[in-house]
C-alpha cells in the first residue's frame, strides 16, 4: 500500500511537470505523456482500492483464524 501511494504520489508529481513545462504557443506540448500517467496513475488508484478490499475481506473472514 505504501509503495502505491509513493508511486501515485511520484505520477502527481510528473503530471505538474509536464504540465507546467507545456507551452502550446511554441509547440511544446506533452499530450501523450500527460495522458498515459493520467491511465497509469488511475490503474495504480484502482490496485490500491483492490488492495484495501482485499484486507478488509480477510479482516472479516476471521481475524481469529490468521493468527
Amino acid at each position: 500500500m505504501e509503495r502505491l501511494a509513493a508511486e501515485i504520489h511520484g505520477m502527481d508529481a510528473n503530471l505538474r511537470a509536464f504540465m507546467a513545462a507545456e507551452k502550446p504557443e511554441q509547440g511544446i506540448v506533452h499530450a501523450g505523456d500527460i495522458h498515459r500517467l493520467r491511465q497509469e496513475k488511475l490503474q495504480k488508484r484502482l490496485e490500491m482500492e483492490y488492495c484495501r478490499a482485499r484486507i478488509r475481506l480477510l479482516q472479516s473472514e476471521g481475524a481469529g483464524t490468521l493468527q
